[in-house]
């Protein structure tokens, strides 16, 4: 009986043993799965364009809102959005030693942007007059960033973030005589 109880005994710790290492390879298993999921699941901002319209004042004149477009190529949404968008006009030497500020006052919060649809998000105010600046060798500049979290982020990570940089080369349409657009229907070349 002693050694019926002895060998019960070695069995049951062979087994937990071997469970064990079939629990640890499991475990690891599923973390690798999950990796996986999380790898091609993640949501991806991506910036898509400019947007510029004419916004028409009261007194007849207009002035442009420039918008940066922003699209979401991931199968999952982007949460707890926010991103700016700003415009300068720069000499050759600050566009040498380009240092991005941003303007407090332009960050806008998002929430979030959903997988297929574009999400736009303006410059409120006036931009430079950027048609009688690129004319007069000014280097006009768009830039801006988005930062945001996928649906896997626990808190405490750090946001994924997207910039863009572009360079306003030209602008096609009717300017008056100090490069100053007098028209709405005018095209900007990047």
């Amino acid at each position: 009986m002693a050694i019926f109880t002895i060998f019960i005994f070695f069995a049951t710790v062979a087994y937990a043993v071997i469970a064990l290492f079939q629990w640890c390879a499991m475990k690891e298993s599923n973390h690798i799965n999950r990796e996986s999921l999380q790898s091609v699941q993640r949501a991806d901002v991506y910036y898509a364009g400019i947007r510029a319209d004419a916004v028409h004042r009261p007194d007849g004149g207009f002035t442009w809102e420039m918008s940066c477009i922003w699209e979401n190529g991931g199968p999952t949404r982007a949460k707890n959005a926010i991103s700016t968008c700003n415009i300068a006009s720069l000499t050759d030497e600050e566009f040498r030693n380009i240092d991005f500020k941003v303007d407090p006052h332009s960050i806008k919060t998002i929430g979030s942007i959903n997988h297929g649809l574009p999400f736009y998000v303006g410059y409120g105010d006036e931009p430079p007059n950027f048609g009688a600046d690129i004319k007069n060798g000014f280097h006009v500049v768009y830039w801006g960033w988005v930062g945001y979290r996928d649906i896997f982020e626990a808190e405490g990570t750090k946001p994924h973030v997207t910039e863009f940089c572009v360079e306003l080369n030209e602008v096609k349409g009717p300017l008056d005589a100090h490069g100053k657009t007098i028209t709405s229907q005018v095209q900007i070349v990047l």
